[in-house]
């Protein structure tokens, strides 16, 4: 049957297909394979493309990005997404797919000693001090693909990373910062945090040890558009954005203005 559709595809007629009946029929055949084809794309709706990145940071750390998008995706406004510590970029994966589907381009990597990336040193927690130079990586190549708008998030380390680089750079639109401490391991959230003027989302499970204290202080000393989300879970990070329970009640919105009603770009749907 599929080698008949091969054929009539190609043009090549059966000797059957002479006559009247036959061609009738092999009228009918292409009308019913051209069809099939287009609800078969209607049904999948927008292809997606996801394009491996090889990124090299200022130290020469060489580490695997991930661009996904639709092909309806809005030009030049791009999610990043940056892991917790023993994690990697596979993390996010269920959120990258919720955003895709709203037409963002969605960037994901692997920090130095953690998935697929090069170790520089003899351990993960070495590595850590480092990691906001993949931050940095990735903006840049955001910027050169024509990134507009940035909207970044991290989760645990990749938060308190996030908030070093944003009080740096300003091609960052709003945060979403995800059970991340103060400090760790050498990164220092607090050292320029007032200059991060953007706005900025605080999500936290109540439960979860003392990084509801850490987004309490965040929260408190925030300079501009502050939200703090506690949530009834002692989830962790990457962990409380894979669980399907919260992830559902997750969506992004852009800001409309930059002040005090719009906090950043995640938000939690009302119930």
């Amino acid at each position: 049957m599929m080698l008949g559709l091969g054929q009539y595809a190609a043009g090549t007629r059966p000797a059957e297909c002479r006559s009247v009946l036959g061609r009738w029929a092999y009228r009918r055949s292409n009308l019913l394979f051209v069809m099939i084809v287009v609800l078969l794309v209607a049904a999948c709706g927008e292809g997606i493309e996801r394009t491996d990145v090889g990124l090299t940071a200022s130290d020469g750390c060489v580490f695997p990005a991930e661009v996904t998008r639709t092909d309806g995706a809005r030009p030049g406004v791009w999610v990043l997404l940056g892991h917790q510590f023993t994690g990697n970029r596979r993390d996010w994966d269920g959120l990258r797919d919720d955003l895709v589907e709203r037409d963002l381009i969605v960037m994901t990597w692997d920090f130095r000693c953690h998935g697929e990336a090069l170790c520089v040193t003899e351990t993960k927690g070495e590595s850590v001090e480092q990691i906001w130079r993949e931050w940095m990586a990735s903006l840049d190549y955001a910027v050169a693909q024509g990134a507009t708008t940035i909207y970044a998030a991290g989760a645990s380390m990749g938060g308190t990373s996030l908030i070093q680089v944003a009080a740096e750079r300003d091609e960052i639109a709003a945060v979403a910062i995800v059970s991340s401490p103060n400090r760790f391991k050498g990164l220092d959230a607090l050292a320029r945090y007032k200059f991060v003027m953007i706005p900025k989302l605080f999500v936290v499970g109540r439960a979860d040890s003392f990084a509801p204290v850490f987004s309490r202080r965040y929260h408190d000393e925030a300079m501009g558009p502050s939200r703090l989300l506690m949530l009834e879970t002692e989830l962790h990070g990457t962990t409380l954005i894979q669980d399907e329970h919260w992830l559902s009640l997750i969506h992004i919105s852009e800001p409309t203005r930059r002040y005090a009603i719009s906090y950043a770009v995640f938000w939690l749907k009302k119930k």
